[in-house]
């Protein structure tokens, strides 16, 4: 937390000494390649592949709920403060839910390889970001910690997505690189002794990284309405890839859905 926290206020401090405050020329809120609505509200499809025992492949209904205000924005279940913009760089505040696929029974209730595994407390992250903005794409640096009291972890994630577009396409391939600490590996992969069997060992989660990298596309097809798709693949090392309740290291992703902007 300590670390998080010097890191968060040394970069603040890089960010907003020697150059002047400037005005905005672009929305935090709004990613490259998003609409920028002030309100979207969508629904779609996302199948994956799953990388806990037991998983083969699932799909489900998803939703996106975004307001984009010029300082406060809402993504999904994030709640984001823009604080400060010095030429192309910004940083600000967030608070987002930390959840899995074990954070709700309902979705483990019927996996035989996965009885007896508990199900694990949704949490509340909060932290500070960073972005760097160009015509080319957004650079992104989040540093987070527990602030819900559940899991005690902390993660850092830094991003890069592109800017493309073609028409009415718009086209954004992106990359991403996650550290999450051992505590945070270990509310959502540990195995306590309660919950081992005889083919299920104890495990105390280990920091680890993920590494993943995807492509987004959306389609305006009017003023009002966009089709969106996305897929992707994620990889995660052995703090995570060693727990006994995970099957395999890589997890295949993909989405289409439709935006309705206001």
């Amino acid at each position: 937390m300590k670390t998080i926290v010097k890191l968060a206020a040394g970069l603040a401090l890089i960010a907003t000494t020697g150059s002047p405050l400037l005005a905005r020329t672009y929305s935090d809120a709004i990613e490259p390649g998003e609409n920028n609505a002030r309100f979207i509200v969508g629904a779609g499809i996302t199948g994956y592949q799953g990388i806990f025992e037991g998983q083969n492949g699932d799909a489900g209904m998803s939703l996106n709920v975004q307001y984009n205000g010029d300082r406060f924005f809402i993504d999904n279940d994030s709640l984001n403060w823009s604080a400060m913009q010095v030429e192309n760089c910004s940083f600000g505040f967030t608070l987002r839910g930390n959840h899995s696929y074990l954070s709700d029974a309902d979705n483990f209730d019927d996996n035989r390889e996965l009885a007896g595994i508990r199900e694990r407390d949704v949490s509340v992250d909060a932290g500070i970001w960073f972005n760097h903005t160009t015509e080319t794409g957004r650079l992104h640096l989040s540093l987070l910690t527990d602030a819900g009291g559940k899991h005690h972890g902390h993660s850092a994630t830094v991003s890069y997505r592109f800017d493309m577009n073609a028409g009415n396409w718009h086209v954004n391939p992106g990359v991403a690189a996650q550290w999450l600490s051992k505590d945070l590996v270990d509310h959502h992969f540990g195995v306590s002794n309660l919950e081992t069997t005889a083919t299920r060992t104890a495990y105390q989660g280990d920091s680890a990284i993920s590494l993943s990298a995807g492509i987004d596309s959306r389609y305006a097809l009017s003023e009002h309405w966009d089709f969106t798709t996305s897929a992707g693949v994620q990889w995660f090392s052995d703090g995570i890839g060693d727990s006994s309740v995970v099957a395999r290291q890589t997890n295949y992703f993909a989405n289409i859905g439709i935006n309705y902007n206001f």
